[in-house]
């Protein structure tokens, strides 16, 4: 199965429309975080059933029509440490909430995230951890099929965590210490998809990348481009590094 047929599984839930956002991140396997959407509460229950209903029919559809992909679980479920960090959300006039504590960590360029709490959206916050269970639950049964191993892939990651966690195109504008960890800031910088008729003109993102956590992203900043100002939108900050077994309930 691949992604073009799960994305057509996706479509035959009789549920709320989830989004192209989210459906980006169910294909990604990782997360980068979408705009908030409301689902309302009649959907939730048919929502769930559905999520759950489709993760195990994945499993069984592909144990029987692919034997061969079944392995032993992806090496991505045991990391060495876990992140907790808070996501911060700016309005235009410069207020600030908490959006979310996520808990995640890095395997070989990707984030994935283990849970996360959202103080105001009990809904959001089960919608995102229903999906990082589906793909946990992927990772632990059928590897191969969402986050494929190879010998590329390992000599790709190992350059870039020794090139300090720089990529083709990345401009570095520094090195910074963050909770006792050497980061490389690389910041990238670019324009909107579409004109919006609001004046946005394009937008900034700045990373404090860790190389020995595997280039983690510590801190990140997003800003968007407004008459030739930067305006913060969006910063994530790393609070905590837990190495493994600190806490159970946060570990595979």
């Amino acid at each position: 199965m691949n992604d073009i047929e799960l994305d057509e599984m996706l479509n035959q839930w009789a549920v709320p429309p989830a989004g192209a956002e989210l459906r980006e991140r169910v294909q990604a396997g990782f997360f980068s975080r979408p705009k908030r959407r409301w689902f309302p509460p009649v959907g939730w229950k048919g929502l769930f059933a559905g999520v759950a209903t489709a993760a195990v029919l994945f499993l069984v559809v592909t144990a029987a029509a692919f034997p061969s992909v079944l392995s032993s679980p992806s090496p991505a479920l045991r990391p060495p440490y876990v992140a907790m960090s808070n996501v911060t959300e700016y309005a235009k006039d410069g207020s600030s909430r908490l959006e979310s504590t996520v808990y995640s960590y890095s395997y070989k360029g990707n984030e994935i995230v283990r849970m996360e709490m959202d103080p105001d959206d009990r809904i959001h916050q089960a919608i995102i951890n229903i999906h990082a269970s589906m793909h946990l639950l992927l990772l632990r049964f059928v590897p191969n099929v969402v986050m494929p191993e190879s010998s590329a892939r390992d000599a790709w990651f190992s350059a870039y965590v020794k090139s300090g966690c720089v990529d083709k195109g990345d401009v570095v504008i520094g090195h910074e210490k963050v909770l006792t960890h050497e980061t490389t800031v690389i910041q990238n910088t670019g324009m909107p998809r579409a004109r919006l008729g609001d004046g946005y003109d394009g937008w900034r993102w700045t990373g404090w990348l860790a190389p020995d956590l595997g280039c983690f992203p510590l801190r990140t900043r997003n800003e968007e481009l407004v008459s030739g100002v930067y305006r913060l939108t969006k910063e994530r900050d790393t609070v905590g590094v837990m190495a493994r077994g600190s806490d159970t309930s946060i570990y595979p």
